[in-house]
């Protein structure tokens, strides 16, 4: 995956086969591996994406800072809502990394990833739904 999607380009050959030796996990069957798991979940983030301030003469960033307040103010709910998934899955949440990306529509970014990559999605075949922890549990 590094070598495929990875920019090695930017290194020089020597550094760039230090890396992937790093990084060869097959060529060296006796080291000591470790169990992590990645995962990313792009979800429809509707309520915040709605909640716009204008635009004015303001700070550049003043549209990024607004919605990651919005986003930081979720953070106990997506916390426990992620911790209760991995664990009703057996995952140990020390051993994962979880990326939550939100968009304003997931169906929407599917459709057109998959048109830039010129495949037609299958989308009733797909159903990538997280379900949302009832706030009293």
């Amino acid at each position: 995956m590094v070598r495929d999607l990875g920019n090695l380009d930017a290194l020089g050959p020597e550094d760039r086969e230090r890396l992937m030796e790093y990084l060869d996990v097959f060529g060296k069957p006796n080291a000591p591996k470790r169990e992590r798991s990645v995962g990313v979940i792009c979800y429809s983030e509707t309520k915040h994406f709605g909640n716009k301030i204008p635009v004015d003469d303001g700070p550049l960033d003043k549209h990024e800072m607004h919605f990651s307040q919005l986003y930081a103010n979720d953070y106990g709910r997506h916390h426990k809502n992620v911790t209760n998934q991995l664990a009703a899955q057996g995952v140990d949440a020390n051993k994962c990394m979880l990326y939550l990306v939100a968009v304003p529509d997931v169906d929407k970014l599917r459709v057109e990833f998959y048109d830039s990559l010129g495949i037609a999605p299958a989308l009733a075949d797909v159903d990538l739904t997280v379900s949302e922890v009832d706030e009293d549990e």
